[in-house]
């Protein structure tokens, strides 16, 4: 299969072709390679992910040891300190045979146990915790990152840590986890680190001033949307690609209908791609990429529609409010009253539908605006309360 046989849009949870990043890329290679410390915020769907997946190959290319992973899989910090532990001593052990004494080493305050899975070649590490322990799971992962640090310093390597959706971590560990995890980690200088998260609002406000735990922590930088202006060659080039004259108004169709969010944009376009070359279609328009989404909608419904059905009718009648109300500022009150619910009750509402990622906000001169975090799923919104 050559080059041209193959889709040049890709979306999923990491790595891929990125586009406009670079500064963002460059911001996590500085903070693992200089054992400095990074936080990268940004809605889902962005591409903070592929930043971090990226960036980490990168400096793992150059010799550094990087220990990437989502707090959100982990079932608890408990479990998540445990993968940790035991992909730092699986790089740092000369041996299979070693693990279990380097690990019993570096990270003795947990009791920590090693088995080896020879037919998956995976290394375990489980832990005999106290009482104490066990009820402030944050102190385990934080002696885990102290581990790391010894094990980078006393083998000389530099070490990078990378822990997406690291307001999971915050959540679980109670009031007091941020304040702990600054604690350890502030004076580690072996070990670079980059704490990501979805909830944007949320982490911030963990950094918003002097009495925050993370105040002058770390550097800060969030990820917004891809300027359109970056993004339109690449998506261009890429439908041309397969064998179609594509019109400007296909292109412009393809940003407004995904909302400029980057994951949509390289969904629609790949189903565009894969289309263009079923039906050997000459001519790309704005009318075919309107057909296009009517498919994507299609494929989704199943997912959306369980999304749906698992929500409150505050939660319904919030979302279909923010959907109806794009680009507008968002007066809570007045539209709270439109969809007869109570402010409070819509306020609260707004809480619960971000923490799940299902919106987002943007500020805007004279307000706030609110939006749909998958604009896919405010189109099938639309289309199946027109069928209802």
């Amino acid at each position: 299969m050559g080059t041209a046989d193959i889709n040049p849009f890709w979306y999923g949870p990491a790595g891929g072709t990125l586009v406009d990043r670079d500064a963002e890329i460059a911001a996590v290679v500085d903070a693992l390679s200089n054992a400095g410390k990074l936080f990268l915020l940004g809605d889902r769907r962005f591409g903070k992910t592929s930043i971090l997946a990226v960036g980490g190959d990168e400096v793992a290319e150059r010799g550094v040891a990087v220990l990437r992973y989502d707090a959100e899989v982990c079932e608890t910090i408990e479990v998540l300190a445990g993968a940790i532990a035991a992909g730092a001593t699986q790089l740092f052990a000369a041996s299979v045979d070693r693990a279990g004494e380097l690990a019993r080493r570096f990270f003795a305050p947990v009791r920590p146990t090693a088995s080896y899975d020879l037919s998956e070649q995976r290394l375990t590490i489980d832990f005999d915790l106290t009482s104490e322990q066990r009820r402030r799971p944050v102190l385990v992962l934080a002696t885990v990152l102290d581990g790391i640090e010894q094990l980078a310093a006393t083998h000389g390597r530099p070490t990078a840590v990378v822990l997406d959706e690291f307001q999971e971590v915050i959540t679980e560990g109670g009031d007091r986890a941020a304040h702990q995890i600054r604690a350890v980690v502030e004076p580690h200088r072996y070990v670079g680190y980059v704490f990501a998260g979805s909830r944007v609002r949320f982490l911030t406000e963990l950094s918003a001033d002097p009495s925050c735990p993370f105040w002058k922590f770390g550097k800060l930088r969030y990820i917004g949307a891809i300027p359109r202006g970056d993004f339109r060659p690449f998506v261009r080039r890429g439908l041309e690609s397969a064998g179609c004259v594509v019109e400007d108004a296909a292109v412009e169709r393809v940003f407004d209908l995904a909302e400029d969010v980057p994951y949509n944009v390289q969904w629609m376009s790949g189903t565009i791609w894969d289309t263009v070359r079923l039906v050997h279609l000459q001519t790309l328009t704005a009318t075919t990429v309107n057909a296009v989404l009517d498919r994507i909608l299609d494929q989704a419904h199943a997912s959306y529609m369980l999304t749906w059905v698992n929500l409150t009718n505050a939660q319904r009648r919030t979302l279909k409010a923010i959907a109806t109300a794009f680009g507008e500022d968002f007066r809570l009150t007045e539209v709270a009253g439109a969809h007869a619910l109570a402010p409070s009750t819509m306020q609260r509402t707004l809480a619960a539908l971000e923490d799940r990622s299902l919106i987002r906000r943007a500020a805007s001169g004279t307000g706030v605006r609110w939006s749909l975090g998958d604009p896919f799923f405010a189109h099938w919104l639309a289309r199946v309360q027109v069928q209802a």
